[in-house]
């Protein structure tokens, strides 16, 4: 049915008005999954994580490196804005961890 209309807009020059428009673009996902067999490679949460820690890690990095240079306005930059984005610091014998609120 979906491949008829498609067919009849494409060939005849048949116009589509707004509701059959509609209804064409809400299938299109069906028709993009269903018909063809093409599949959305779904991001896990795992991608966001090592991402995430990533970024993290190199923001610690420069903190330490402004720490090391006494250059604590900027580090103390950092962790104010890491702060304000959920991001908590922790300073330990055993380097910087982070945590997530």
């Amino acid at each position: 049915m979906l491949q008829n209309s498609i067919n009849l807009v494409i060939h005849k020059n048949h116009p589509i008005g707004i509701s059959q428009w509609e209804t064409l673009s809400n299938m299109m996902p069906e028709f993009i999954h269903e018909v063809l067999g093409i599949a959305v490679e779904q991001k896990t949460s795992s991608d966001t994580t090592v991402k995430l820690t990533g970024a993290v890690d190199l923001l610690i990095e420069l903190r330490n490196k402004a720490r090391e240079n006494k250059d604590f306005q900027t580090s103390d930059q950092i962790r104010k804005q890491l702060m304000e984005s959920g991001i908590q610091l922790k300073d330990g014998k055993e380097g910087t961890k982070f945590s997530i609120d």
